[in-house]
């Protein structure tokens, strides 16, 4: 399923896929250079953004990046710690959370 994160202000603007607790966050993505350093990192979003092969110093995603958390993935596009089910959306009215549930409810 596509997904995607976009700053209001214009920090990054990432498009992806969902798929069995698996988040891909598409090449060609930008997230925010800006990294807080009052956090705890997820280790997979730290050493993508450490990886030249993977962002440029302009934030652009130079390929596919795979995280096993939607929260390790949204860290790894807006630079803090979030709650990846809030900020990873599925269209304009439903972020992730709701999603689950009601595919949980499917069931």
């Amino acid at each position: 399923m596509e997904i995607y994160m976009r700053s209001n202000r214009g920090k990054y603007d990432a498009q992806g896929a969902y798929n069995d607790g698996k988040v891909i966050v598409y090449k060609g993505s930008r997230i925010n250079v800006y990294y807080s350093e009052n956090f705890k990192r997820h280790a997979s979003a730290e050493a993508y953004r450490k990886d030249p092969s993977c962002v440029d110093k302009n934030g652009n995603v130079l390929k596919d990046c795979v995280f096993t958390s939607l929260s390790a993935a949204a860290q790894f596009v807006c630079g803090w710690s979030v709650n990846g089910r809030v900020t990873w959306k599925v269209d304009k009215k439903t972020d992730m959370r709701h999603w689950l549930v009601r595919e949980a409810n499917k069931e």
